[in-house]
């Protein structure tokens, strides 16, 4: 059949319209890191609230809490495995960045994404630059590059988390600490990305969890009881006044408030940094984690509740437009590789992470 020369135009126009859209795809990156303290390094996070009633659990708690006593050292109550941005486990799937990353590689018939985890327990925003220093140091060595490809940053927390009657981390403080953070990423390597994520409301966990009932231990028998026995967190967690909490609260929408003025300054100097390098992953103020999302302390994320936070921040990523058409392959693809326990052997995935692990030890 003759084809006429206005149904070629037309035809030609849509090949070259399919093949823009194709070349316009975000670049998978060789390489992520993240940066964060115990959310990011998925501290408890193979724990459920339920856990109190499985004595396998509690053993396990307990040996890990007698070996971070022993080291002086917060690594072995983390989880990086089960982290929002570097998990991926046989046994508790996490819809990770890294495990998102790596299907869509996977898929292009690539090699799989380089992964460094250089967050650390107890740390806040005065202690980032130094978990960036470890980064660095990191991608230079196995990257040749100054910097990753792609670079999360979730920290602000622990800022939140002072001593009672102390002041926390001051507003201009936190903006400064992040904007060198990030311009500091920005700068080692020009293709590098960078992702903030928003910080949680730290307030409405101690709402919703304080009165939950965890065990028949008098000593641990709700959240707010578990709370006042560890010391956890007592600048927001603890017995405070009306007036301090909604100081707290205040602050937590402060730092907010920095995280999203930061990513427009970035974004609005296109001629110094580049395009869209700089994004701000948003929805955890209010975002709806449940009592079945925490973790035994009920503070930190469970792997459930990592999985959540995963998934809500990778869909304001780059990439996530190569994923959304493609969410019932990445289902079948996360099922075959449980299946086949991919990530069993520490050379997959844990290896990257563990030949750099002892930088991210943090002293009491």
């Amino acid at each position: 059949m003759d084809v006429g020369f206005g149904t070629k135009k037309l035809i030609l126009v849509l090949c070259l319209g399919v093949s823009g859209v194709a070349r316009a795809q975000e670049p998978l990156p060789n390489s992520m890191a993240a940066i964060g303290d115990s959310i990011t390094a998925g501290a408890v996070a193979q724990f459920t609230t339920q856990s109190w009633y499985n004595p396998k659990d509690l053993i396990g708690l307990l040996y890990r809490l007698l070996r971070a006593s022993l080291q002086n050292s917060v690594e072995p109550a983390q989880r990086k495995d089960l982290s929002w941005a570097t998990g991926a486990n046989n046994r508790h799937w996490v819809h990770s960045h890294y495990a998102m990353l790596s299907y869509l590689a996977e898929r292009d018939g690539r090699s799989g994404v380089h992964v460094y985890n250089a967050a650390v327990s107890q740390e806040d925003s005065g202690d980032a630059l130094k978990q960036l220093d470890r980064v660095v140091d990191w991608s230079v060595t196995t990257q040749s590059q100054g910097a990753p490809d792609y670079v999360t940053i979730f920290i602000g927390a622990n800022d939140l988390c002072n001593d009672p009657g102390e002041p926390s981390t001051t507003t201009e403080t936190y903006r400064s600490r992040i904007t060198k953070l990030v311009h500091e990423v920005l700068v080692r390597n020009r293709k590098s990305k960078v992702l903030l994520v928003e910080l949680p409301d730290v307030n409405r966990v101690w709402n919703f969890a304080r009165e939950k009932k965890l065990s028949r231990l008098k000593k641990f028998q709700n959240c707010s009881v578990l709370w006042r026995s560890s010391n956890l967190c007592q600048s927001v967690l603890g017995d405070l006044t009306p007036a301090e909490r909604q100081r707290s609260q205040n602050q937590n929408r402060e730092y907010n408030r920095v995280l999203r003025e930061t990513t427009a300054q970035f974004r609005s100097q296109a001629g110094r940094y580049g395009g869209d390098r700089v994004r701000l992953a948003t929805g955890f103020f209010n975002q709806e984690l449940n009592f079945d999302d925490q973790a035994i302390d009920c503070f930190h994320p469970n792997f459930r509740g990592q999985s959540k936070i995963g998934w809500k921040s990778f869909s304001q990523t780059w990439w996530y437009p190569q994923l959304k058409p493609r969410v019932d392959d990445y289902t079948q693809w996360v099922k075959h590789v449980v299946a086949t326990r991919k990530y069993a052997k520490p050379k997959e995935l844990h290896e990257p992470i563990k030949q750099r692990q002892s930088f991210a030890r943090h002293k009491n």
